[in-house]
């Protein structure tokens, strides 16, 4: 068994993977690859209900020049995450329901788009090609 298998599976037998996840991924690249969900949203009513005003969850406001940006509930602000080649950067959070917490994360990202139309568009798809920077 390959080492970063073993802390994985040390990880998982302490009760310890969910919050030390990012941390595994980044760490131990050999690990095999888990499939994530990726959707879509934008900055209006619809995709983000009574939270649609102008602003991220970590207070950044919305521009035209926002940098590639997705909300995900188990990573901290700030945190660079690399989806099919494309970095983004989590500025926001999103329902536990879809995307968990800190200590019971689902594997998802919600990827931030500059029209409902866009997002719509792009829907939902499941990769393997994630990595935590």
């Amino acid at each position: 068994m390959k080492k970063s298998h073993v802390v994985l599976l040390a990880l998982l037998i302490a009760g310890t993977a969910t919050t030390n996840l990012a941390s595994a991924i980044s760490e131990h690249n050999d690990i095999p690859r888990q499939t994530y969900r990726i959707s879509h949203y934008c900055a209006c009513t619809k995709c983000c209900g009574k939270w649609a005003d102008g602003r991220f969850a970590n207070n950044e406001k919305i521009t035209a020049s926002t940098s590639p940006t997705i909300a995900c509930n188990w990573l901290k602000f700030g945190t660079k995450v690399k989806i099919d080649g494309i970095i983004y950067t989590v500025r926001d959070r999103g329902a536990k329901s879809i995307f968990g917490s800190f200590s019971a994360p689902i594997l998802a990202f919600d990827i931030y788009c500059k029209s409902h139309v866009g997002a719509r568009n792009k829907g939902i798809y499941y990769t393997n090609n994630v990595e935590v920077l």
